[in-house]
């Protein structure tokens, strides 16, 4: 019986240890909204776990609480729009937020997203220091600008340092890392002839700072490029072994000396290389993503395993092929409507909010379309709650048949679809497939890929 005491009092203090507290309280000035915690799970993909959700009351007021092991970089969300946060275990914060509307934009691609204010946290500072650290830096940058890069005085550099330290008494040691990096970033912007001293500096032979911020942005500076800017590799031989076969390719990298001696540093390097090369290059999109899969299953590594899985679920979505996701919206006539009931169509969805100032335009222009493709294509249009009343207006006055669906609050399909702004225009394929996300809009030739995709299938 003791020793069960014993293994049950164990159990409860592993715990304790590894997975603590956070607790956030807060107030918004937007009542009755979703409100959601993500940690930014890798540096590498960005890719965002949730840990919590609920939402405002009648009045605003709030209350989130998770627990952690380490420190951590969140994204609080008002409905869909982000704001910054640091986590460390055992801390409590109590924040005012505010949501501020579109309306109040200086240009239609301005986002700002919600103002957070601290009023008060236990956090021994650290949300004050890394938001020191990035002003600082930032307006040293700005009041420097001339001298750094045009007048080339490198000199001023070694000053940036001390004035940080000058500022920030007593920082932990993750203070200190987030400022060495955040430092060295701004010297490898400006002298860009440092890499190579950057890379010895900072990354060979140094251990890997996975939930380091300002150690991944240094990082992608100067490794994003790496396999077109070594000279171990010619375009042609790369071209030709990356097609030969995933262990051909690794072998093959070998033939760099950093790739081939530092092994974790080099896996890391190889990673971001293929999220970069997945972006640049179309036609290796389908081996970059196997490659992906291959070292998420057989690298030693459990951090590369997370960041690989994770790089592999964010480009995989919305791809080409992938399903798209589906809902289930009412129409202007009470209908409901569900993206299954369109599985034996190419579908057109074009996503409009009340900020779309083209919108208007665009639906004439879209009308036309569904002229010349007639019964092949079916054109859907979702929008967003505050547009929904309006646009219903312009497809009485414009006299539009197909379905506008009122998206009401569900920010979360918006989400799923990665709209973020508006309009924005999803090509889908039978089976409920995606074709091209995001696609064009009308006058930027629309027409031509609709055609090109239906053609191809």
């Amino acid at each position: 019986m003791k020793k069960i005491i014993f293994f049950i009092a164990l159990f409860f203090c592993f715990n304790v240890i590894f997975s603590q507290n956070v607790q956030i309280e807060g107030r918004s000035n937007t009542p009755n909204t979703l409100v959601r915690l993500f940690v930014i799970d890798d540096f590498v993909s960005w890719e965002e776990k949730l840990l919590a959700q609920t939402q405002t009351d009648s009045e605003g007021f709030f209350s989130l609480q998770v627990s952690i092991s380490d420190i951590c970089f969140a994204h609080i969300a008002f409905n869909s729009e982000r704001s910054d946060i640091i986590l460390s275990p055992n801390t409590s914060f109590k924040i005012d937020v505010e949501c501020r509307s579109r309306d109040t934009l200086f240009s239609y691609f301005d986002r700002f997203p919600p103002a957070i204010l601290i009023e008060k946290v236990n956090d021994n500072n650290l949300n004050k220091q890394i938001a020191t650290i990035d002003n600082f830096t930032s307006a040293f940058i700005l009041d420097h600008f001339n001298d750094l890069y045009r007048k080339r005085r490198y000199e001023l550099l070694d000053s940036l340092k001390k004035r940080v330290f000058k500022i920030i008494l007593n920082p932990s040691v993750y203070v200190k890392q987030y400022a060495d990096y955040k430092i060295a970033t701004v010297k490898q912007a400006v002298n860009r002839g440092e890499n190579r001293k950057l890379m010895n500096d900072y990354f060979i032979g140094k251990p890997v700072l996975y939930n380091q911020p300002a150690y991944f942005e240094l990082f992608k500076s100067l490794f994003s490029n790496y396999f077109n800017s070594t000279t171990s590799f010619t375009a042609q031989e790369f071209n030709k072994t990356f097609l030969a076969g995933y262990d051909a390719f690794r072998n093959y990298l070998k033939n760099d000396t950093l790739l081939a001696k530092n092994n974790r540093l080099a896996e890391l390097i190889i990673i971001e290389n293929l999220n970069q090369l997945y972006h640049q290059q179309a036609e290796y999109q389908e081996t970059v993503l196997y490659y992906i899969n291959e070292i998420g299953k057989k690298t030693p590594y459990n951090e590369h395993k997370t960041i690989a899985q994770n790089l592999y679920k964010k480009l995989s979505r919305m791809a080409i092929d992938s399903p798209a996701p589906d809902f289930k919206l009412v129409d202007q006539h009470g209908k409901t409507h569900q993206l299954a009931d369109y599985k034996n169509y190419f579908v057109l969805l074009q996503f409009i909010d009340k900020h779309c100032i083209v919108c208007s335009k665009q639906l004439d222009e879209l009308k036309l379309l569904q002229d010349e493709f007639g019964a092949k294509v079916k054109f859907i249009t979702l929008a967003t709650e505050d547009a929904y009343a309006e646009t219903r207006k312009l497809f009485e006055q414009k006299n539009i048949s197909w379905p506008l669906l009122n998206l009401g609050k569900d920010v979360m399909l918006l989400e799923a679809y990665q709209t973020s702004i508006f309009p924005d225009y999803i090509i889908l394929k039978p089976n409920n497939k995606v074709g091209m996300a995001p696609a064009p809009e009308p006058e930027q030739y629309l027409d031509y890929h609709l055609r090109h995709i239906i053609s191809h299938e």
